[in-house]
C-alpha cells in the first residue's frame, strides 16, 4: 500500500497575496516526497489582530509543587487577608479615637518656701469676701436615753418656759423685780425668775420699735393645767396704770413641766452618768458633721470653736426616766485667701521673682485667742495670734497659662514657660503621643498642680 504523505503543523488561514503551495513544497529528483515537517517552512506574514485579555487568578509556580501544596498556599493567602482586615480596622478606629479625644495634660509644681509665723491679728464679723472678716457656723443636736426606774415618788412641779417682755410705753427703761406676775387672757399667773430692765422705745429707719427683753418664767401653781403653748400676757401690777396696755409679754415656746402626782424615779448617779455619755456622743457627732460642712475656701481652727450643752427637762414614763441633752457647736470661719494675705503682710514676706504667693497649710498653725472672749456665737470681733511653720507657695494663673500655650508647637513648650517664674517644674503629656501641636481648644488642656512639700 502506498504510503500517504503527511502535511502537518501548517495551517493556512488566508491565501490571499501568498505564494502558491507549489513554491513552498519541493520534490526531490528521486520522486520521493520528504515529510513537510522536515522541510524549512516559511511562516506567512500575519495581519495584526485584536487580542482579548483574560485575567486569571495568579498562579504560584513552584518546582515539583503538588495539588496539596497549592491548596495550602491558597489557604495561607486567605488567612493573611482575614488577619490584615481586622488589624486595619483597629488601626483606623484608633486613629479616629485619637483625633476625637485629643488633649494635653500639664503637670506643674509651683515654687515653695517655709515661713515661720508669729502674727497677732484682728477680725470683725461681716462679709469675708470684701475684707478680713470672720463668719460663724453653728450646729445643734439633741440626744436622749432611758434610765431604768428605781422606784416612784410623789411630786408637785410647776411649769416653766421663756417669754419676751415688750415696752411700747416710752423711750425710758422700766425695771421689773423678781417674781413680777404675768397673766394670760384666761387668768393663769406666771412669774419672772429674776430682776430685769426692759429697754425703751427706739426709732429705726423712721419706724418706732418697742424695747424688749427675754426672761424665764414659772407657773404660780403646780399642775398640768399650767402647761400651755404660745400665749400673750399682761403685767398684773400695772392694772389701773397707763402702762398696763403698753407693756405686754409673749411666750417663745411651750411652757411645760407642770405635774402633780406619782412619778418614776431613777438613781441620781445613773442619771448623771447617762447625761455625760449623751454629751460625749453629741460632741463626737457634731465634730463629724461640722468637718464635712466647712467650705473649701475657709479654715476653722479647733481652738476657735466651742460646744455648749443644755440640759432638757427629763421625761418620766412607766419604765423610768428619759434623760435629754442638747449640744450646740459654734465655730469661727476665716477666709483662707485673706488670712494668707494678712499673715504675709505682717511678716513682710516676698518670694524672689514671684509676684503673688499664698499659704498652703494655714490649718496647721496654732490658734490662740488674745485675752478673754465672749460667747463665740455672739462675738462681733476677735483678736488672736497664729504661730507655727507655714508653706508659702507661688500662685500660678492657670487660665492665662492655658491661653498662652493653646495651639502652640509642642517644641516651643519650654520657651512658653519662661515667663512663669513661679513654676519650679512642668511636664507636658499629649494625646495622641505623636501630636506636634498643643490643642487650640483650651477645654482640652488640663493643668494639674502638685506640691513638693
Amino acid at each position: 500500500m502506498k504510503e500517504k504523505k503527511i502535511l502537518s503543523d501548517v495551517v493556512i488561514r488566508n491565501t490571499a497575496g501568498r505564494r502558491p503551495l507549489s513554491d513552498v513544497i519541493q520534490r526531490n529528483n528521486h520522486k520521493q516526497q520528504t515529510p513537510i515537517k522536515n522541510r524549512e517552512v516559511i511562516k506567512p506574514v500575519q495581519k495584526k489582530k485584536e487580542v482579548e485579555y483574560v485575567i486569571k487568578e495568579p498562579t504560584i509556580h513552584r518546582e515539583n509543587a503538588t495539588v496539596g501544596d497549592l491548596n495550602k498556599t491558597k489557604n495561607l493567602v486567605k488567612k493573611t487577608a482575614w488577619v490584615s482586615i481586622p488589624v486595619g480596622i483597629i488601626l483606623v478606629v484608633y486613629l479616629v479615637i485619637s483625633i476625637l479625644f485629643s488633649g494635653a495634660e500639664l503637670k506643674i509644681t509651683p515654687k515653695s518656701e517655709q515661713l515661720e509665723v508669729s502674727a497677732s491679728l484682728n477680725a470683725k464679723k461681716g462679709d469675708a469676701k470684701t475684707s478680713f472678716a470672720f463668719e460663724t457656723v453653728s450646729l445643734s443636736e439633741e440626744g436622749s436615753k432611758l434610765v431604768a426606774s428605781t422606784g416612784t415618788k410623789d411630786v408637785s412641779e410647776k411649769a416653766t418656759g421663756r417669754v419676751v417682755i415688750y415696752n411700747a410705753y416710752s423711750t425710758a427703761t422700766q425695771k421689773l423685780i423678781k417674781d413680777t406676775r404675768l397673766e394670760t387672757t384666761d387668768g393663769k399667773i406666771y412669774r419672772i425668775v429674776s430682776n430685769i430692765v426692759v429697754p425703751g422705745l427706739k426709732t429705726v429707719n423712721g419706724e418706732t420699735i418697742p424695747g424688749s427683753v427675754e426672761v424665764s418664767v414659772y407657773a404660780d401653781k403646780p399642775g398640768e393645767q399650767y402647761n400651755i403653748g404660745l400665749a400673750d400676757f399682761t403685767i398684773t401690777g400695772f392694772k389701773g396704770d397707763p402702762r398696763y396696755s403698753k407693756f405686754y409679754a409673749r411666750s417663745k415656746g411651750e411652757i411645760k413641766g407642770g405635774y402633780v402626782g406619782s412619778v418614776q424615779v431613777a438613781s441620781p448617779d445613773a442619771v448623771n452618768a447617762t447625761r455625760n455619755e449623751l454629751r460625749t456622743v453629741i460632741k463626737d457627732s457634731l465634730l463629724r458633721q461640722i468637718s464635712s460642712q466647712i467650705p473649701e475656701s475657709f479654715v476653722l481652727f479647733k481652738e476657735a470653736s466651742e460646744i455648749t450643752f443644755e440640759t432638757k427637762d427629763d421625761l418620766k414614763n412607766e419604765s423610768g426616766v428619759i434623760v435629754k441633752e442638747e449640744g450646740t457647736y459654734t465655730g469661727i470661719l476665716l477666709p483662707k485667701n485673706l488670712l494668707s494675705e494678712e499673715i504675709l503682710k505682717k511678716a513682710n514676706y516676698s518670694m524672689k521673682d514671684v509676684d503673688a504667693t499664698t499659704l498652703k497649710n494655714t490649718e496647721s498653725l496654732v490658734f490662740m485667742f488674745d485675752g478673754a472672749n465672749e460667747s463665740l456665737l455672739k462675738a462681733t470681733s476677735i483678736s488672736f495670734t497664729l504661730k507655727g511653720t507655714a508653706i508659702v507657695e507661688a500662685l500660678v494663673d492657670t487660665e492665662k497659662l492655658k491661653k498662652d500655650i493653646a495651639g502652640k508647637p509642642r517644641s516651643d513648650f519650654n520657651k512658653l514657660l519662661a515667663d512663669y517664674k513661679g513654676i519650679k517644674t512642668a511636664t507636658l503629656s499629649m494625646n495622641p503621643f505623636w501630636a506636634r501641636y498643643i490643642p487650640t481648644n483650651e477645654e482640652k488642656i488640663t493643668i494639674v498642680q502638685t506640691s513638693d512639700r
